[in-house]
């Protein structure tokens, strides 16, 4: 019953966002998207008259974030970030808020074990801790308790921040933005009538902006143009989306490229805020998709959920299943139930790295004075 109405609730945002809709909810979101304005202008003003104090980290710190909901590529480009930090030979951690973590553990990873499971840590801080050995991942909605709880344990150079660009309460050094290049400000409007956190103004506060999912050069570079008319200031770098390995569930990594993965049929799914673009992953990938479920974004997967997966796969004639990286690590529990029921679970690992990665290095040690 609750998977129905959250994707019920899922719907009617889709709904209210999309173009074409019911225009009695839209003008109902409209004037919520007032009042959130409202609340918005009045949390930054507390902060900028100094009637809440903005704290100072013991280390530099990056904040990466963006202005809308859904999946902008924080993640990959955090685990990005966090390595090049590390060539160039510094100290790093990555705090993470801990978004429907169920662990109060401030600690996921000190950079040689990972201390909780993905339940505990949440899907995004478990993934960080997964893909970033030699550097500790902390989680926590008081940043600034958290970096000094990193501070007194690790002495980091630098920390990290995953999706902290509306955090008012913790100064930055650099604040990074990522848009999404085929939709960057969604339909121009703030939640609830569209998806926007912040209005676009907000760029002003950021000093540079990563595109990824670059499906268009040409819609790259109207929305390059764009940025560079209205925001002169901010350096503007682009992104490069790769898969190298597909993972088994339940054993080793393959090379994406030796994998015959165009030889089976697939019940894909995910819970992710925007489900379409893992369909057009599969897509590209050559992968022969059979029946395809979305899940609202950060599902917590339960074993009526397994079974029900499964069920559809044998319906559907499936060989196998596929879905996200950041799915997979919740499934991690259920890896015997589906190679008892006959069923292997793949998942493609995506990286994002910087066009040009030796001016974003020069440009980051740059600004951070190192």
């Amino acid at each position: 019953m609750r998977k129905i109405h959250q994707v019920s609730f899922s719907s009617l945002f889709q709904r209210i966002t999309s173009t074409q809709g019911h225009l009695c909810l839209k003008a109902m979101a409209h004037s919520l998207s007032a009042l959130y304005l409202a609340g918005l202008k009045l949390h930054q003003f507390v902060y900028k008259t100094g009637w809440l104090p903005q704290r100072q980290a013991p280390c530099k710190v990056i904040s990466v974030g963006n202005l809308s909901v859904g999946g902008t590529g924080k993640t990959p480009f955090t685990i990005f970030l966090a390595c090049l930090m590390q060539e160039l030979g510094k100290k790093v951690v990555v705090v993470t808020r801990g978004y429907k973590s169920k662990s109060k553990e401030t600690l996921i990873s000190d950079g040689q074990r990972v201390f909780l499971s993905p339940l505990e840590a949440g899907d995004e801080g478990y993934l960080l801790a997964k893909n970033l050995p030699g550097i500790p991942v902390l989680k926590g909605k008081n940043r600034h308790q958290v970096i000094n709880f990193a501070w007194k344990h690790f002495r980091p150079d630098i920390a990290i921040l995953d999706d902290a660009f509306q955090h008012y309460a913790l100064k930055r050094d650099l604040d990074i933005v990522l848009l999404d290049t085929e939709s960057p400000f969604g339909n121009g409007y703030l939640l609830p009538r569209g998806t926007l956190r912040e209005p676009i103004s907000a760029l002003n506060r950021a000093q540079a902006v990563v595109l990824t999912k670059i499906k268009d050069e040409s819609r790259a570079g109207e929305l390059k143009q764009y940025l560079t008319h209205h925001f002169p200031h901010l350096k503007i770098f682009t992104t490069l989306r790769t898969i190298e390995t597909f993972f088994f569930l339940s054993s080793s990594p393959i090379n994406h490229h030796s994998f015959p993965i165009a030889r089976y049929r697939y019940l894909a799914f995910c819970g992710l805020a925007q489900p379409q673009d893992f369909y057009q992953t599969c897509h590209n990938l050559g992968v022969h998709i059979v029946h395809f479920l979305p899940f609202p974004d950060h599902y917590c997967y339960k074993q009526k959920d397994i079974e029900m997966l499964i069920e559809k796969a044998k319906e559907k004639k499936a060989d196998a299943l596929i879905t996200t990286e950041k799915d997979a690590v919740k499934l991690i529990p259920f890896t015997q139930l589906f190679c008892q029921m006959g069923f292997e679970v793949f998942y493609p690992q995506i990286k994002i790295s910087v066009h040009e990665k030796g001016a974003f290095s020069t440009w980051i040690k740059d600004q951070l004075g190192f």
